[in-house]
């Protein structure tokens, strides 16, 4: 496996999964490799099965059947720094950050840390509810070492995960959310309406 500058890209194995995509459903060759997404689709992939992406709109044609709003169903999707910011030593500082190809999703979600940023980094990512659909997010990060550290543009931090509003109590300024399989309270701090 390689990269698309053609460096090779190591993996950790490989084996025949079930790929469903829509009412598309195919047995496909699956190679694992530690990357900062999901999942890739290869060239061979998208050549074998007439595949054409059109990123602009969102859109996934499989054998000229076209799934639409491949990005609207976001649990895990990245979370990436807006702008270069340096965070120093032993400090907390809020940042801006991005969730690529959110604009238009009004659900509430909520920003976990990314392991590998954390050990790759040494910096900490508050959980924080946010609205997707804002260009950009607020982070709060923390670096507890001893010297700043630098975090360029584009680098992942973390991921969104969907929310759910099954409780609001405006009387006392708080609604509980159903997200990932337990339930949180967020006091709101301006974040929703």
């Amino acid at each position: 496996m390689a990269v698309a500058d053609g460096r090779p890209l190591a993996f950790s194995g490989c084996g025949r999964l079930q790929l469903k995509v829509g009412s598309f459903a195919v047995e496909h060759e699956i190679w694992v490799a530690d990357i900062d997404v999901d999942a890739l689709l290869g060239y061979d992939f998208l050549q074998r099965y007439n595949c054409t992406i059109d990123a602009g709109k969102g859109e996934l044609t499989i054998r000229g059947i076209q799934h639409d709003n491949i990005e609207k169903n976001f649990d895990g999707c990245r979370v990436v720094i807006a702008k270069t910011v340096v965070i120093p030593q032993e400090s907390e500082k809020m940042v801006a950050a991005r969730i690529p190809g959110m604009a238009g999703v009004e659900v509430p979600a909520v920003v976990e840390c990314n392991e590998r940023f954390t050990e790759r980094h040494g910096v900490m990512v508050a959980k924080i509810l946010v609205d997707p659909s804002n260009e950009l997010v607020p982070l709060r990060l923390m670096n507890p070492s001893n010297r700043p550290i630098t975090l360029y543009e584009g680098t992942l931090v973390g991921e969104c995960y969907s929310a759910e509003v099954i409780e609001n109590n405006p009387s006392v300024g708080c609604r509980t959310l159903q997200g990932r399989n337990r339930v949180m309270v967020y006091r709101l701090l301006g974040l929703l309406s």
